[in-house]
């Protein structure tokens, strides 16, 4: 959890706040420069937590057959 907490502020420090930070500040060397990849990154870790978590919700009310207009898959077959 404390790894967690460390990495979200130092995002939000890198996203936020180095912006608006003169760049020969002393704070700028501990940030890449390009905040795009930065960006990048978080909008490809997004979309792919939620690829998963849609692919585990429609495989699991497939196999529950609580899906209307779809017949339940029987795993033993």
């Amino acid at each position: 959890m404390v790894v967690l907490t460390v990495l979200y502020v130092y995002y939000t420090v890198w996203m936020l706040i180095t912006p608006v930070i003169d760049e020969a500040h002393y704070l700028q060397r501990f940030f890449p420069i390009e905040r795009e990849s930065g960006l990048m990154f978080t909008t490809l870790l997004g979309y792919t937590q939620l690829s998963f978590f849609f692919t585990f919700v429609g495989v699991a009310l497939v196999m529950t057959g609580k899906h209307p207009g779809i017949e339940t898959i029987d795993a033993d077959s």
